[in-house]
């Protein structure tokens, strides 16, 4: 299947934000994972503000697995 985006890149940031709002946030809606936000990142980032830190630690751990891939290439 396609990979997952990376956070550290402009041109996929909203869709980043909303792949991460649909593994990690309880949803059964789609306005469940946005709310009232107008972007997926306004929406992404309460998310993160007000999730726990092992939510948190994860996301960041799936950031690792990108940057290790661009080591790996260098």
């Amino acid at each position: 299947g396609p990979s997952l985006p990376r956070r550290d890149r402009v041109e996929v940031r909203e869709k980043y934000c909303r792949v991460m709002l649909i593994l990690f946030k309880p949803w059964m809606t789609v306005d469940d994972l946005r709310g009232t936000f107008n972007t997926w990142s306004d929406a992404f980032e309460d998310f993160v503000d007000h999730c726990s830190p092992n939510k948190t630690f994860i996301m960041k751990n799936m950031q690792i697995f990108h940057e290790c891939k661009d080591s790996r290439d260098d």
